[in-house]
């Protein structure tokens, strides 16, 4: 068993963090944050995606999800890939459930942890979450899903993974009712849990001087490949998806408006530069143009935004960033997510379809909303204000959920390596 000590309780965080995607480690930190204004003595580290980069930007311990998580060189034959990922899924079982038994809780930090709207194999996620659910409750460790999205996951192999090891969870909630009525669907006994705002809403507004000049658009874009269901056609899919978006941004380039590129993820990069590429050779030297710079904080995607009048994005955080600044926004939308998201904010309707795109249509949606951006600010500054509120109360569950009954005994908590 491990051994005991007298300080604060041993807390890990797990899942895609640190590996590139902006809103993900938006959410880390505001969780970090949450925990230790209820817990100042709270030891925690992580398990994750890119801990590298979590120790350099945090300075906590952590470790990778997965064991073998580099891609080997060169070509491998269908049998060896199968041998590795087999070898692997047995390490991490042995890695997950040695990490999770050294913490008094585990916390997946928010994100769409329980979505199936983009690729995913069986090996990857799904079976990280199976194992930490599995590790708890072995252990007798508190598993929460703090604030988490979830949408129906087709793939049997993928369901069935995700779905038990939120079945096994110690807490959950949600960052909207769309979520926890899919995974009620699912079989998870969830119907009862809480829903709050995604935790990024609850981050100040920065003072930011009002954009001036003519209308300019950020237009968010993503290195969209579809869903799992679409893998077979993936670099299809984002051939479509790249071409629709240019010709969007060519389009609100010839009414007269500034365009600016902006991403969410550091994978949406080369995207990005191909967008870029193809818009330039089709309006050589536009005037409205504005050079594309990858963002790779949330405070550099808010400093872009803050610059523009209307934002047009795909990646929910980029929205989510959009809202935080009270700005006029258009979710280009490949779930349901996104209308739940701008609806609790007072916007429902604010989305277009990425498959089917219509450039026409998105730029008198562009016009509108800057016509009524006053009234938009104000609604979303209202919302605004309740999000904080109810973010804080989702801490303070959290809280009461995980420490209530250790906070008269700390000596209670286990140790860290």
């Amino acid at each position: 068993m491990p051994r005991r000590r007298r300080n604060g309780p041993a807390v890990g965080l797990f899942g895609r963090l640190g590996a590139g995607n902006i809103g993900n480690d938006a959410t880390m930190e505001v969780v970090l944050a949450g925990i230790r204004a209820r817990q100042p003595s709270v030891v925690i580290d992580c398990m994750c995606s890119g801990p590298e980069e979590i120790t350099r930007k945090h300075g906590l311990p952590a470790q990778h999800l997965h064991a073998f998580h580099t891609q080997p060189r060169g070509r491998r034959g269908p049998a060896r890939t199968i041998a590795r990922i087999a070898a692997g899924a047995v390490v991490d079982a042995w890695r997950t459930a040695a990490w999770v038994r050294r913490h008094d809780a585990v916390i997946v930090p928010g994100m769409g942890t329980l979505e199936a709207t983009l690729q995913e194999r069986p090996w990857q996620m799904p079976w990280s979450l199976f194992l930490l659910g599995v590790s708890g409750r072995l252990f007798g460790v508190d598993v929460a899903f703090l604030c988490v999205g979830a949408s129906h996951i087709p793939e049997p192999a993928n369901r069935w993974l995700m779905v038990t090891g939120a079945r096994l969870a110690h807490y959950r909630s949600f960052r909207d009712s769309r979520s926890r009525d899919e995974l009620a669907a699912m079989g998870v006994p969830c119907r009862a849990d809480a829903v709050f705002p995604d935790l990024v809403l609850s981050l100040r507004r920065p003072e930011t001087p009002a954009p001036d000049g003519p209308l300019t658009v950020a237009v968010g874009v993503m290195a969209f490949r579809g869903s799992n269901t679409e893998r077979g056609r993936s670099e299809a899919v984002h051939a479509t998806y790249v071409d629709a978006m240019v010709r969007a941004v060519v389009r609100l380039l010839d009414a007269g408006h500034r365009v600016r590129l902006v991403i969410g993820d550091a994978e949406d990069r080369d995207t990005a530069l191909a967008i870029e590429e193809q818009v330039l050779a089709r309006r050589a030297g536009a005037a409205g143009y504005l050079p594309f710079a990858a963002a790779s904080s949330f405070d550099e995607v808010l400093a872009q935004l803050a610059a523009c009048d209307v934002v047009v994005a795909a990646r929910y955080h980029n929205l989510v960033a959009a809202l935080v600044l009270h700005k006029p926004t258009l979710a280009i939308a490949y779930g349901d997510k996104h209308e739940s998201l701008l609806a609790s904010m007072g916007l429902p309707g604010h989305t277009l379809p990425i498959r089917t795109l219509d450039v026409e249509l998105l730029e008198s949606r562009v016009v509108a909303l800057h016509r009524s951006r006053e009234q938009v600010e104000g609604l979303l500054r209202q919302h605004h204000e309740a999000v904080l509120a109810e973010v804080d109360r989702q801490f303070d569950e959290l809280d009461s959920a995980l420490f209530g009954q250790r906070r008269t005994s700390p000596s209670s908590s286990r140790s860290m390596p």
